[in-house]
């Protein structure tokens, strides 16, 4: 009743369509209470108030045209500073922090900005990669504030970025140390801290944080990959395994690539070659690793550009060569022959998969060849076998195939 007094009164009465609207929000007619945000617009191009709320109703539906609006009003209240936060807000929530940034290096220059915004401030310079600027403000902020939780953040992900390992891990130890109260560490905080240690090889240290970042977030694959690494790193072989073997059931998005088999293979390859002491474990991971080169080269036509089809090497030279190491061996030999000939012709490969050859070529001299060195004395252009009677066999493998 008193609202339609009000509007008879004065119909073009700016506030009494900034209500309406307040009350159509209350009630989740968002579409409605744009459009009362609108009239108030309309009678009076001024009002600031109009242009935030109706920017913060679209921002969730249509984040464009709510910036579009917050930067109608900076035509207008270009020295608001409510204006300026809000354009600084809506930038850093649509993940524009470059824009982000200045906007609030714009607004904190206004004298009526609040000193409670300098952290975000920071931590806007940090997503912006103006980590030296980003740093200074924060060490600034944390000698009037040292408890402050989001700032202690940032200067571990600065000095991080930055490369001050060891800067980084003491903020580390002093921000993960905090009672955080009503603030939540995240899976990112461990990862960085993570990575930070390992970037000073302290890879035991280092896969603690990163199996609390798992904890926190078991949704994040990821995590497994770079866990997984690190075991390795840390000649922690088994877990490495298990732990990738893990990331691959997980990643569905990926649908375990073919450089996923690659790098199980790699990481088996690496735990046979740690194995000397037990021929039956090294064998077990080396015919493990193996198997995953042999998807590799089943799904390499997929992930490799080859230009030419399959080589044909001559078989007046290499039909005995076959016949010694068998029919799967010679698999591997005719895929070493096909990356020789890309090689040779300066195509553009992935580097991993020459990688993966040449850990193919050292099972090949470690844990094949090695039954047939003490019997035979194979020489030929392509494959040359020597020094069979030293008690640690060295095997030369040359492959000059003839095209």
């Amino acid at each position: 009743e008193y609202m339609k007094k009000s509007y008879k009164a004065d119909k073009k009465f700016p506030d009494y369509f900034m209500f309406e609207g307040d009350v159509l929000v209350n009630q989740q007619q968002y579409g409605d209470a744009c459009g009362r945000y609108e009239n108030a617009i309309y009678f009076d191009p001024n009002c600031i108030e109009a242009y935030v709320k109706y920017s913060h109703i679209y921002f969730d539906i249509n984040p464009t045209l709510a910036i579009q609006k917050l930067e109608e009003l900076q035509t207008i209240a270009p020295n608001s500073a409510i204006a300026q936060r809000e354009m600084a807000e809506a930038y850093y929530k649509n993940s524009q922090y470059t824009k982000a940034a200045e906007a609030y290096e714009k607004y904190m220059q206004n004298p009526n900005h609040f000193q409670t915004d300098r952290p975000r401030l920071a931590t806007l310079l940090f997503y912006g990669k103006r980590f030296d600027e980003s740093l200074e403000l924060a060490k600034d902020i944390l000698s009037h504030d040292p408890q402050n939780f989001v700032i202690r953040r940032i200067v571990m992900y600065d000095n991080y970025e930055l490369g001050n390992f060891e800067a980084a891990e003491q903020a580390a130890i002093e921000f993960l140390g905090m009672n955080p109260g009503d603030n939540v560490f995240t899976a990112r905080d461990y990862m960085t801290y993570g990575d930070i240690l390992s970037k000073q090889k302290k890879y035991g240290e280092a896969v603690a944080q990163y199996e609390k970042a798992y904890e926190l977030d078991n949704t994040r694959t990821d995590i497994l990959k770079v866990l997984s690494d690190t075991y390795e790193r840390n000649k922690d072989y088994v877990k490495a395994i298990d732990t990738y073997e893990k990331y691959m059931n997980a990643d569905t998005v990926n649908n375990q690539r073919v450089m996923d088999y690659y790098l199980l293979g790699q990481i088996c390859y690496s735990a046979g070659q740690a194995a000397q002491d037990s021929v039956e474990l090294m064998n077990m991971y080396l015919l493990k690793a193996d198997t995953m080169f042999q998807v590799v080269v089943e799904r390499s036509p997929t992930d490799i550009i080859i230009c030419k089809p399959p080589i044909r090497p001559r078989k007046t030279r290499l039909s005995r060569l076959q016949k010694i190491i068998g029919t799967r061996c010679w698999n591997w030999i005719r895929v070493i022959q096909r990356f020789s000939k890309l090689l040779k012709l300066s195509i553009r490969c992935n580097r991993s998969f020459f990688e993966c050859i040449h850990c193919v070529t050292n099972y090949f001299c470690r844990a094949i060849f090695l039954r047939w060195c003490s019997k035979s004395r194979i020489i030929c252009p392509e494959l040359r076998i020597k020094n069979k009677k030293e008690s640690n066999v060295r095997l030369l493998l040359e492959i000059k195939f003839v095209y």
